[in-house]
């Protein structure tokens, strides 16, 4: 069926080295993560996983396409992770990402750093539908003192959606100082996806009961009016 050798976990591969691909916004590499780590070594194969799994969706189409070269269960595991109704692997991914953050474990961290990479790359297109959802659960994230801070610079990246989430950050004085000033400094490196939140920035640069945050957030205006220019 084209492939060197069978394993239960080839689906999982296949759509692992697309989203890692993403990440590093690499999609040239996709091709030899198939074959070195997916051990896809027909070329028919090789080049037909990688159309389908350019644009970031899996259509029922083209899960039928695959199917010859999924043996047994992996067609139903490569069905699971991408959908057969249009759905983007990357969207799952996504999700995942963001809800397994808001239990504020120590893993957090590093899954909060993975999906500002994802929003960094080509990812961030695939991704604009669910900004909203995102945005929600990164801003349930931003309630855990450990982890966030580590919620704040993925929010920056999701447009509009993000910056009203960083503008409730900003005006909640129960959450601490250094909270307040990162979403603050944010929405300042936002551009016009938060000229919006001036007025709120300009509370805060009067009202904050902290002298940082005030400071942050009037470099943040300063910032978003010279953009502005």
């Amino acid at each position: 069926m084209g492939f060197g050798c069978s394993s239960p976990k080839r689906a999982q591969v296949i759509v692992s080295s697309y989203i890692n691909a993403v990440q590093t916004n690499d999609m040239h590499a996709y091709k030899h993560m198939l074959s070195e780590d997916a051990g896809i070594d027909d070329p028919k194969a090789i080049a037909l996983f990688a159309d389908i799994m350019q644009d970031g969706v899996v259509t029922a189409q083209e899960l039928q396409k695959a199917s010859p070269y999924l043996l047994g269960g992996e067609l139903d595991t490569f069905k699971r992770l991408t959908g057969a109704d249009g759905r983007a692997p990357l969207l799952a991914h996504a999700r995942w990402l963001a809800q397994v953050s808001t239990h504020g474990f120590a893993e957090s961290r590093l899954m909060l750093e993975e999906l500002d990479q994802i929003l960094q790359a080509s990812g961030r297109i695939y991704l604009q539908p669910i900004y909203g959802e995102l945005a929600q659960s990164l801003l349930s994230v931003a309630q855990h003192e450990e982890v966030g801070v580590d919620a704040i610079k993925p929010l920056s990246r999701l447009g509009e959606k993000g910056m009203e989430a960083l503008v409730v950050v900003l005006k909640d004085y129960k959450r601490k100082w250094p909270l307040r000033a990162f979403a603050a400094g944010a929405l300042g490196s936002m551009g016009k996806d938060a000229y919006a939140a001036i007025p709120s920035l300009m509370q805060s640069a009067q009202q904050d009961p902290d002298s940082g945050v005030r400071s942050v957030a009037k470099r943040a205006i300063d910032q978003l009016t010279n953009q502005g220019r």
